[in-house]
């Protein structure tokens, strides 16, 4: 009897302890990003925010030159040349000129990072 008893206690010991851990593990694999950080899609972020100017591939659209003739064309590598990405950055989160509206209230610094990545890959794309 005191045998039963010993490993009845044992046992809800030994499931007290392992259940939460368990637990624990089942949720994060059904959610794979429980906890962690995801980096900005700059693409996404690039065809929300900037597309309507900028043009989806890179290229300035009717109403970007419409609003500004100088708008870059990213497309072309020698838009990028002696262009690093603090000035990109830079433009992005401060705005160019009267026309294109500054996103360092709109963009996190991470996010704004990611649209620069994605802008420098478009003149190979």
């Amino acid at each position: 009897m005191q045998n039963t008893i010993l490993k009845i206690t044992l046992a809800i010991a030994v499931v007290s302890v392992v259940a939460p851990v368990v637990r624990t593990r089942h949720a994060s694999e059904a959610t794979p990003s429980a906890g962690v950080a995801l980096e900005p899609d700059g693409k996404a972020l690039y065809l929300k925010s900037c597309k309507q100017c900028h043009g989806a591939l890179g290229a300035p659209t009717r109403a970007g030159l419409h609003l500004d003739p100088k708008t870059p064309n990213f497309t072309v590598a020698a838009f990028f040349i002696g262009k690093s990405d603090a000035d990109l950055r830079t433009a992005v989160a401060n705005g160019k000129g009267k026309n294109m509206a500054a996103f360092s209230d709109k963009l996190t610094s991470e996010e704004i990072n990611a649209v620069v990545a994605y802008i420098r890959t478009l003149p190979q794309a």
